[in-house]
C-alpha cells in the first residue's frame, strides 16, 4: 500500500509544477510582442512577420541579408582593386613559396583568420563596409622578409536597396 501513497504524491507534485508554468506559458503565446526597437508603453504596429521599412535601420553584423564573395588572388600578384556587390569577401589563391601572415581590413579593422594548406591558403569571411575597403595583407617571404600587398576592394550597394531619409544619396524614381 505504500507504493500507492508515492505513487499518489508524485501525480500531485507533477500536477502543481504543470500547474505552475501553465501561467506563464500562456501570457507569452498571448501578450503583445514589442518589435526591435520599440520601447515598452509604446505601441506595437509591427506584427511577426513584418518586413523592415525604409526608416528602420539597415540590419548589421546579423548575417542576414549577407552575400559573399570569392576573390581569387595568388600572393605574388600584383596589387589590384576591385568593385564587388558581395557584403563579405573571401580570398583564396597560391601562397607561391610565402607565408600569410595577417590579412586586414584597414577600413573597419577586421583580422581575418588565415588558412594555411601549404601551397595555397585561404580566409574566413570578411565584412566589408559600404565604399572603398583597403585590404592589407602581409606576407613573408622564404628569406623571413615582410612584404605588404594592398588590395582595394569597393563594395557597391546593390540597385534595389532604397537609401535612408536623410542620406546623400538620390534616388531615380
Amino acid at each position: 500500500m505504500s507504493a500507492n501513497i508515492w505513487d499518489q504524491r508524485t501525480f500531485k507534485t507533477l500536477a502543481a509544477l504543470v500547474l505552475l508554468l501553465l501561467g506563464p506559458t500562456l501570457w507569452s503565446w498571448f501578450a503583445p510582442m514589442a518589435a526591435p526597437g520599440v520601447k515598452a508603453g509604446e505601441k506595437n504596429t509591427r506584427g511577426i512577420a513584418s518586413v523592415l521599412s525604409g526608416e528602420d535601420e539597415a540590419p548589421s553584423k546579423t548575417g542576414r541579408l549577407s552575400r559573399p564573395v570569392l576573390i581569387e588572388w595568388n600572393a605574388t600578384g600584383k596589387d589590384f582593386a576591385q568593385e564587388v556587390f558581395g557584403t563579405h569577401l573571401r580570398l583564396k589563391g597560391l601562397l607561391k613559396g610565402m607565408k600569410a601572415s595577417s590579412i586586414t581590413n584597414e577600413t573597419n579593422g577586421f583580422t581575418a583568420a588565415v588558412f594555411d594548406a601549404g601551397t595555397e591558403y585561404s580566409t574566413d569571411f570578411i565584412e566589408l563596409r559600404e565604399g572603398a575597403n583597403t585590404i592589407k595583407v602581409e606576407l613573408e617571404d622564404p628569406k623571413g622578409q615582410k612584404i605588404t600587398k594592398k588590395l582595394e576592394v569597393t563594395r557597391r550597394a546593390p540597385a534595389s536597396v532604397r537609401p535612408r531619409p536623410g542620406s546623400s544619396a538620390s534616388s531615380s524614381d
